[in-house]
């Protein structure tokens, strides 16, 4: 299966992903070239997407296609930024984007009897973090919008976003936003 050029339908609620390029992702994280092994099955997918284990539960999983999105386009803008899909307590250098899908949870109202995963319940949360004295805010909100921007065009709509104190370091700025979609088993992207 090729790259689906296909991006926004008309009425902005259904997105169908590109597949990320083989020659390589963009941080350790995504891995170069990696194929995708899934938790309810130990086996990679290269359709993407859904995995099917024998006799196992289908997981609906566009994780590395959303983090690719919008990690390139944070980079885009920040070549400097670190992005990762890991929790960091103290980034290693900064600007620092954490990217993580905090759930994903079999949509039950789109169930059937066959036993297949039909939709997921996706919820994704974004940290920035900078340590600019000066403009830490600015910078902060300047790559939250990227992030934002670039979640919207993947199919999600963002729940909430808000600057937060950072305890383990107060001299460090930190902003959170949380994004929520519906993904189908044909890896089609909603808003509600």
């Amino acid at each position: 299966m090729g790259v689906r050029d296909r991006r926004a339908h008309p009425s902005g609620r259904l997105v169908v992903l590109p597949r990320p390029r083989r020659e390589g992702g963009l941080h350790a994280d995504v891995g170069p070239a990696r194929e995708r092994v899934h938790g309810c099955c130990g086996r990679g997918d290269e359709a993407g997407g859904a995995c099917g284990g024998e006799g196992g539960v289908r997981l609906i999983d566009i994780e590395i296609d959303v983090f690719d999105q919008v990690a390139r386009a944070v980079s885009a803008v920040s070549p400097d930024a670190y992005v990762t899909s890991r929790y960091v307590l103290k980034p290693p250098s900064f600007p620092c984007v954490v990217l993580i899908e905090t759930s994903n949870l079999s949509d039950e109202r789109r169930a059937d009897s066959s036993g297949k995963e039909k939709a997921s319940r996706l919820r994704w949360q974004a940290q920035v973090f900078s340590n600019s004295e000066q403009h830490g805010k600015r910078e902060c909100k300047q790559i939250m919008g990227t992030v934002c921007d670039a979640m919207n065009m993947a199919g999600f709509a963002r729940v909430v976003c808000r600057q937060v104190d950072n305890s383990a370091d107060p001299t460090i700025t930190r902003m959170v936003a949380e994004f929520t979609a519906t993904a189908d088993s044909a890896l089609r992207v909603y808003r509600r």
